[in-house]
């Protein structure tokens, strides 16, 4: 309650003073363009594959994980340069400009050809969709993520399309819908699902 106190009377010195500008309050009350996100997604395809491509997803539903929601927008660092919220605010608010300059600043070097391409997106209460596509041209680091990727492993929803049927099941399934070998999926490991699913 006194932490509370003393930020809207620090808000209020700050402002009368007028040496606040936008930026500086951005920073200080850490809101910028509201992340009412609703739920996270890595979908990954191969469609140099042709036929044998295979898509498959983990959508975590994250007003269930307000937290950890915070920690990967704040500490996950995007292209060693701004924080994943702040990218995310650059795109929601189409300041494409400042966004490529993100973008431009990750060299991933010599991509394989052929291999899976992994996207990241994320869907909004106001029924957007941002997306990071192709993960292997950005650089996403930090405790923030590395957090999400462990939670949406364990607990997100995962779909799997292969040439006979479409395979659905969550994070607790039974042993009927499981596939026959375990399979997670994220921008590391999703590459390992054709693979297996050509044996």
């Amino acid at each position: 309650m006194q932490y509370k106190r003393f930020i809207t009377v620090s808000l209020i010195i700050i402002l009368l003073s007028g040496t606040i500008n936008s930026k500086t309050l951005k920073k200080i009350t850490n809101t910028g363009v509201q992340m009412n996100i609703t739920s996270i997604s890595f979908s990954g395809s191969n469609p140099s594959m042709g036929p044998h491509n295979q898509e498959s997803s983990n959508t975590l539903n994250m007003t269930t994980y307000p937290d950890e929601l915070k920690n990967l927008l704040d500490d996950t660092l995007v292209n060693g340069v701004m924080s994943l919220r702040e990218y995310l605010t650059l795109l929601k608010e189409q300041k494409h400009e400042e966004a490529s300059k993100v973008e431009g600043s990750y060299k991933p070097g010599d991509l394989s050809e052929g291999a899976r391409i992994i996207d990241l997106s994320f869907s909004f209460a106001d029924g957007t969709t941002l997306s990071i596509r192709d993960l292997r041209t950005f650089s996403l680091s930090g405790k923030g993520y590395q957090s999400f990727k462990a939670l949406i492993r364990e607990k997100g929803t995962k779909y799997v399309e292969s040439d006979e049927s479409i395979l659905k099941w969550t994070a607790y399934p039974s042993k009927k819908e499981l596939p026959p070998e375990p399979i997670v999926l994220d921008e590391d490991e999703d590459t390992n699902l054709f693979k297996k699913t050509l044996k």
